[in-house]
């Protein structure tokens, strides 16, 4: 029985998940016990964060291949609101409002450029914190304004890679940190890829490689450090609300992946299909539903009213 093409999609979207699960693991056993707190940096023999390394440039290629071979069934994902796109982008709007009351508190506290960038993420973090809020509201999914919003998301995850790169609290070349940094420089690529498809001219193969790259370096950067911060009671990267908004941002990145598999999926359980459906297509079955139980509401009126003639 030969696979077609478009069933691929599904490893192709399963590849960043099962590999961030991965990565995650092995970079959480290495900072609990490989990593020299008093140094900031791994010890010279660190088997596990080497393995981080190697993975996520093998994930690279592995995404770039499928992008390849799939690149004409790739589809810029629908801007419904899924029952996961609803809670990550939920989870955003609260980290990004959090952060910006962090960073404005933090901003007393502060002098120089690096001051100046945070007030800047701060209010850029207000604005994209909106630009999640509207997948909770009923507005159109898909408007040049909505687009226009959007572009506060990529510039907060500029500000923020420019936050940390000029941070001297830790290391220029610390691992954790340069992680985190390309962690949302990613991020900012991703977010103006979104952007392009809010104005209609969506870009699926790159999409699809920012996607599935962010999504694994955002859980990768975001969770072993927030396990560490809350086990070893060390923040690694300036505060513990970095590595929040990272995770937030890396489960919306997967709500979106997942919108990126077929339609035609033969999922059965009605919990899935809820979770990955959008709610324009939920509208759409349930006024299907509605016409056919009309038209058999109809069908029995008249077969009610022939008996009764006869």
């Amino acid at each position: 029985m030969k696979i077609q093409k478009k069933h691929w999609l599904i490893p192709a979207v399963a590849a960043a998940p099962i590999l961030a699960l991965i990565t995650v693991i092995l970079q959480s056993v290495s900072l609990f016990t490989e990593y020299e707190q008093g140094r900031g940096y791994f010890a010279n023999s660190a088997p596990a964060h080497t393995a981080v390394t190697v993975i996520l440039a093998v994930a690279l290629v592995v995404f770039l291949a499928f992008a390849i071979v799939l690149r004409r069934e790739l589809s810029t994902p629908s801007y419904a609101g899924t029952l996961s796109v609803l809670f990550s982008a939920g989870l955003s709007t609260v980290s990004l409002a959090v952060y910006a009351i962090f960073t404005v508190i933090a901003f007393t506290q502060t002098t120089g450029f690096v001051g100046t960038l945070m007030l800047l993420s701060a209010l850029l973090a207000c604005a994209a914190a909106v630009y999640f809020g509207c997948f909770l509201v009923p507005v159109s999914p898909q408007t040049t304004a909505r687009g226009m919003l959007g572009l506060s998301f990529s510039f907060f995850c500029l500000m923020v890679a420019l936050i940390l790169y000029f941070d001297m609290s830790s290391q220029m070349n610390s691992p954790t940190k340069l992680l985190s940094l390309f962690a949302f420089s990613i991020l900012a690529c991703y977010a103006l890829g979104e952007c392009r498809g809010l104005f209609g001219r969506g870009a699926p193969l790159l999409q699809y490689l920012l996607t599935s790259f962010g999504l694994i370096l955002s859980l990768t950067a975001s969770v072993p450090n927030i396990l560490y911060a809350i086990l070893r009671g060390k923040e690694l990267v300036l505060s513990i609300v970095y590595d929040f908004v990272l995770l937030a941002f890396g489960l919306y990145l997967l709500a979106r992946l997942l919108q990126m598999l077929p339609r035609e999926l033969p999922v059965t359980h009605p919990l899935i299909r809820v979770f990955l459906q959008d709610g324009e297509e939920e509208i759409e079955t349930a006024d299907a539903e509605d016409e056919e139980t009309d038209e058999g509401e109809i069908v029995k009126e008249e077969s009610g009213t022939e008996e009764t003639e006869n």
